[in-house]
């Protein structure tokens, strides 16, 4: 299974994103990532890849992360102050 995450660029000048792509080859983190919904906080560990390819003239490159372990992170407490 293969999935897609986005993470904003934080404090950049430009707004971005970055996409990086889940692989699940064991059964546990298939259904860990199965259950995932928009806005979620995962820990994902493992593996991370990175590839380049070609598309016509140009070089492209994607990273990919091989998942040994995914779950979701409990949601921040609205009004929760960090001192």
């Amino acid at each position: 299974m293969s999935a897609s995450t986005t993470a904003a660029a934080r404090g950049a000048r430009r707004a971005g994103v970055d996409t990086i792509e889940l692989a699940c080859w064991s059964a546990a983190t298939r259904r860990g990532a199965e259950r995932l919904t928009v806005g979620d906080q995962v820990s994902v560990e493992g593996a991370l890849r990175h590839r380049y390819f070609r598309t016509g003239p140009a070089l492209q490159s994607r990273y990919k992360v091989e998942v040994a372990t995914i779950r979701t992170m409990p949601a921040a407490r609205s009004g929760a102050t960090g001192t």
